[in-house]
């Protein structure tokens, strides 16, 4: 561990520090501080690894699932398993796990060019799936270092966001949206991390299957949006909830801002990246590791989670501002916004479920094909899908979908519901 430590000295923070030293428009005497501050810190391993253990979920002491059942022994070989080793495989087994590699974290497929563009995605570019694995790379890291559980990070990291709708965020707001007009403009019930709860609870149930995971993997996916550090948070959740909170933002983040290179768009072309961005590191992986090594670091000092009590972190937080304001809001999905109405539209029409619980679990492709078929009917408002085309939907899949209006906010996470293995 020594060596490794040292190695990130001389390969990570002492590149950055070198680098702001040699390009005074990047000064900033708290950075070099800090960063100094960490050269000392983690040149002492002894103290920093397993620093916050006394606070770690441990297996044994889960609160338990919601009910037992003989599913479990298509995974559990030992009794002695761990708990959240036993999630992690389930979520994995899941076919909304599988269906989320097919929805778009912020880029996808210009689906103008089904009305004559030819721009391609770059295939580097991340989904929901592929930055779910690393979130969960980045989660079993820290909570390696910090003494946290890893593998409760990488069962809730790996499951964060199977609950997207189509198209992501762009697909949750237009949800959100037909939900108000539906039931007034303070209903806020559909929040895609509450929704990946219920998927897993309510949708991946067969004769010989069922996800039933513990409620502490639960939580770490139905906080991974929305925990915040408070006495109350720290007694009740899991330290790993915000092991996976953390990790999510940072990684994103980062990922993003590469992505958006990668995939140049009109509206965003022209901007310039603030001066956080430069002060961080060179690369987008030097970046997050060493906003990694902050948070780890941060934890260290008050023997707790914590956030908000470092230079690096809140420039990291500025830059995330940042991506918000002038990335993530200034997208133009008037396409994509139109394709989802229109698909709305259909599932109104061929299904007798929610239409909006519909939609949440189709994939990007599954829109743009039934858009699209809709919109070569020229207007014919009677026009409806084949027979085919809808058998061909993951939908007839999903098992145990209820008729009518669907409550989004039925995730059952009361821990008094759970049990312990009998």
């Amino acid at each position: 561990m020594k060596n490794n430590l040292n190695f990130i000295t001389s390969t990570l923070l002492s590149p950055i520090f070198n680098n702001i030293k040699e390009n005074p428009e990047l000064a900033d005497s708290a950075l070099t501080d800090e960063l100094l501050e960490m050269m000392d810190i983690y040149s002492n391993p002894r103290e920093l690894t397993g620093c916050l253990s006394h606070i770690a979920t441990k297996s044994v002491e889960s609160k338990g699932r919601k009910f037992w059942t003989d599913d479990l022994g298509l995974v559990w070989l030992d009794l002695d398993q761990d708990q959240y080793d036993i999630d992690k495989t389930k979520i994995r087994e899941s076919r909304a796990y599988r269906r989320h590699f097919r929805k778009a974290q912020v880029f996808y497929q210009d689906i103008d060019q089904i009305d004559g563009v030819t721009k391609v995605l770059n295939p580097h570019t991340r989904n929901r799936g592929t930055h779910g694995q690393s979130t969960a790379n980045d989660a079993i890291n820290v909570a390696t270092t910090l003494g946290l559980n890893a593998t409760l990070c990488e069962a809730g990291s790996l499951g964060h966001d199977i609950g997207q709708p189509p198209f992501s965020h762009c697909g949750e707001f237009i949800i959100q949206d037909y939900l108000q007009k539906r039931f007034g403009k303070d209903y806020s019930e559909f929040e895609h991390a509450t929704f990946g709860v219920i998927i897993l609870q309510q949708f991946e149930y067969e004769e010989y299957w069922h996800t039933n995971l513990t409620w502490e993997t639960y939580q770490t996916i139905a906080m991974h949006s929305k925990i915040k550090i408070t006495p109350e948070n720290l007694a009740y959740y899991p330290a790993e909830c915000f092991v996976v909170y953390f990790c999510d933002k940072n990684n994103y983040t980062w990922a993003d801002a590469q992505d958006m290179l990668r995939n140049p768009v009109e509206e965003i072309n022209n901007l310039k990246f603030p001066l956080e961005y430069f002060q961080l590191g060179t690369n987008p992986h030097q970046r997050a590791y060493l906003c990694k090594l902050a948070f780890i670091k941060e934890c260290y000092k008050a023997r707790t989670i914590s956030y908000g009590q470092s230079t690096i972190l809140d420039k990291f937080q500025k830059f995330r501002n940042w991506m918000f304001e002038n990335v993530y809001f200034n997208l133009n999905r008037q396409i994509t916004k139109d394709r989802i109405h229109e698909t709305i539209q259909i599932l109104e029409h061929c299904f007798p479920q929610d239409p909006l619980l519909c939609l949440a679990l189709l994939s990007d492709e599954e829109v743009i094909m039934l858009s699209e078929s809709k919109r070569k009917a020229n207007g014919d408002n009677s026009w409806r899908p084949s027979k085919e085309m809808l058998k061909s939907l993951s939908l007839n899949e999903i098992h145990h979908l209820p008729e009518g209006i669907f409550d989004f906010g039925s995730a059952q996470l009361d821990p008094r519901r759970y049990t312990k293995m009998p």
